[in-house]
């Protein structure tokens, strides 16, 4: 389709191309004549608002931080992070430029998801995870088998929500926060 645009904006007309438009043997003669610059990845999928972040951004995030944490020690700070395990929501693969670790397609949906919570404090210590199922009801054998303290509930998007917040909060963080000084 960008080829049609770029021809029809040019005025031109390729008579092997219906409507303007290229076939597949033309994109795999184009990505072959290119190879040395282009390649199909596939890519991964992320919503438009972790898209729409600039390096200004997190220039100015980072900035600010170190300003925030002065003479604080490094047992003292954690940093956490939900990351959601979803089956596959249709990866595809792209064209992008030869050596891109990470090609990434903007979409804002995904399947069924699984969240874990991991937290790790700046010297290294790791706290237990938080396992969030998508589902309303826990089964015992889905608590099995995890890290020592580990710890599980579930909600009916997969996503965490308040109430699990809550709970990892006050059972896996402040714990972790009584044991040190400071």
């Amino acid at each position: 389709m960008f080829v049609k645009f770029h021809l029809d904006q040019l005025g031109c007309t390729v008579k092997k191309f219906k409507d303007n438009r290229p076939g597949p043997d033309w994109a795999k003669s184009f990505l072959k004549r290119h190879k040395n610059s282009l390649t199909l990845r596939m890519c991964q999928n992320i919503k438009r608002s972790r898209a729409a972040v600039s390096r200004a951004d997190i220039n100015s995030f980072f900035y600010n931080f170190s300003k925030t944490v002065e003479g604080v020690p490094p047992s003292n700070i954690i940093n956490y992070d939900e990351t959601n395990l979803s089956d596959d929501p249709g990866r595809k693969k792209i064209i992008c430029k030869r050596g891109t670790k990470y090609p990434e397609r903007i979409m804002n949906q995904t399947k069924c998801s699984t969240t874990v919570m991991f937290a790790a404090a700046a010297d290294g210590k790791l706290l237990p995870p938080f396992v969030i199922y998508k589902s309303l009801q826990l089964y015992d054998t889905w608590t099995e088998g995890g890290p020592i303290g580990t710890r599980y509930n579930r909600t009916p998007s997969g996503w965490i929500d308040g109430c699990c917040f809550t709970e990892w909060f006050s059972k896996i963080v402040i714990p972790f926060f009584q044991k040190i000084t400071g």
